[in-house]
């Protein structure tokens, strides 16, 4: 059986990311993690750079982007898909990357996720989500420090890691839509939705917006 080279390379970023954000990267602090924990559930932001506050935020996003795609592949799968991307956003692409592995690439099963479904692929989910990303975007880049950021970056072990994250799960959005695709789909896409794939982030939350519908299962689900 040849091997994956995909999820080989997935793997091994993953086993590299864990040991170094729990070797390697800067000390923690745990007053600032303490304050941003508080104000993500309801308490206030005062004295936290808003770019802090754009990137956290958009870490509860993309799982919300990711289930979108999930959870229709995830109805072909043995293993339920989402599990994994409801504790995205606790644990970010590092929970995210095992069910990648698990992952097959035939037909398994057959679980028909019907509200799940209705939910994640409504036009308002989805546009929500476009909305949400650029907001915090804007919001971040106008309002918020570069230079503090950095700072904060290469010293704090929360800013270090939650970045990293966040490039991480941009950079397996691509990998995840490439295995949605099938051979037919891939011929039959516009140009233009195949190019938004090469915008990090917000392409591949336009393309699931605007073009992206999942096959219906070519099965009858098990009763």
């Amino acid at each position: 059986m040849r091997p994956n080279l995909g999820k080989l390379a997935i793997g091994f970023l993953w086993v590299l990311l864990l040991g170094y954000s729990f070797t390697l990267a800067p000390a923690n602090d745990s007053l600032l993690t303490k304050r941003i924990l508080a104000a993500s559930i309801g308490g206030s932001w005062d004295g936290i750079d808003p770019s802090v506050i754009a990137v956290w935020n958009m870490l509860g996003l993309v799982p919300l982007l990711y289930l979108s795609l999930l959870i229709p592949d995830g109805r072909r799968q043995r293993v339920w898909s989402w599990p994994f991307g409801l504790l995205m956003m606790m644990g970010g692409a590092f929970v995210l990357v095992p069910w990648l592995l698990l992952r097959t690439e035939r037909d398994s099963a057959a679980h028909p996720y019907r509200m799940g479904m209705t939910i994640v692929r409504s036009a308002v989910y989805r546009w929500g989500i476009v909305c949400g990303l650029l907001g915090l975007t804007v919001f971040g880049v106008l309002w918020g420090n570069a230079e503090a950021y950095l700072r904060l970056f290469w010293s704090k072990r929360l800013i270090h890691v939650m970045t990293l994250d966040l490039l991480f799960c941009a950079a397996l959005l691509p990998y995840l839509i490439g295995k949605l695709r099938r051979p037919e789909d891939i011929e039959q896409e516009p140009s233009w939705a195949k190019a938004l794939l090469w915008l990090p982030l917000f392409g591949p939350a336009l393309w699931n917006a605007l073009y992206y519908r999942p096959a219906t299962l070519s099965f009858q689900p098990d009763q």
